[in-house]
């Protein structure tokens, strides 16, 4: 039995690589000074898996959603809560726990979103004018 992994799903694996390696090197590889770094790093397999499985009229709109899963699922949490006043408060020394939880919340949500903006383009565009 042979798994296929359908164009879509390979886009949505990009974005989550992108959102998991932006955490990870912000967390663990450098904490300190790594945040845009850890964002261009993470936005190499969205920019990638764009250009490789999305269409190309849609490769504005697909883009800024899988950058806008990086930063915000990716980048933004781990940059909050490490070494921070609210991140000691909340999570103390181990910000990976909820830095992950709020990361695949925000991917999930984006994914979903994408599918839904995604349907809706093609509905609208096989509506005869």
């Amino acid at each position: 039995m042979v798994s296929t992994i359908y164009t879509d799903q390979k886009f949505d694996l990009s974005i989550v690589i992108g959102a998991v390696l932006a955490l990870y090197w912000i967390l663990y590889i450098d904490p300190l000074t790594g945040e845009v770094s850890g964002l261009v790093l993470g936005s190499l397999p969205v920019l990638i898996g764009v250009y490789l499985y999305v269409e190309p009229e849609q490769y504005v709109l697909q883009s800024l959603v899988g950058l806008a899963a990086v930063a915000l699922g990716g980048a933004a949490p781990a940059t909050i809560l490490y070494q921070t006043p609210a991140g000691d408060w909340l999570v103390g020394s181990q910000p990976l726990p909820l830095s992950l939880g709020i990361m695949l919340v925000v991917v999930v949500a984006t994914l979903v979103g994408r599918r839904y903006i995604q349907s809706t383009v093609n509905s609208s565009a096989s509506v005869p004018a």
